[in-house]
């Protein structure tokens, strides 16, 4: 599994960052806890919302036990990549 390199704009674990707040404040972003409890009920890890064909970074600094595990891709991740 690929890890991506950096935070991407707006993703949940760069708290503090003006895309994450601002996502957070509109109310369209997952908290981090929202969203390891997604991934963990589905068995998997974390996409990247940018680019969801990788691990999000924040995701796999977090839940090392996860890497190499399938991408949790549903729901915020867009519609091409519901799978």
């Amino acid at each position: 599994m690929t890890i991506r390199r950096g935070m991407c704009y707006g993703c949940p674990w760069d708290y503090g960052s003006e895309g994450t707040e601002t996502a957070y404040n509109l109310g369209c972003l997952p908290s981090i806890a929202e969203a390891t409890q997604l991934s963990k009920a589905a068995g998997k890890a974390w996409a990247c919302h940018e680019d969801p064909d990788l691990m999000c970074c924040g995701y796999a600094a977090q839940n090392r036990e996860d890497h190499g595990a399938e991408l949790y891709r549903d729901g915020t991740h867009g519609e091409q990549y519901v799978g």
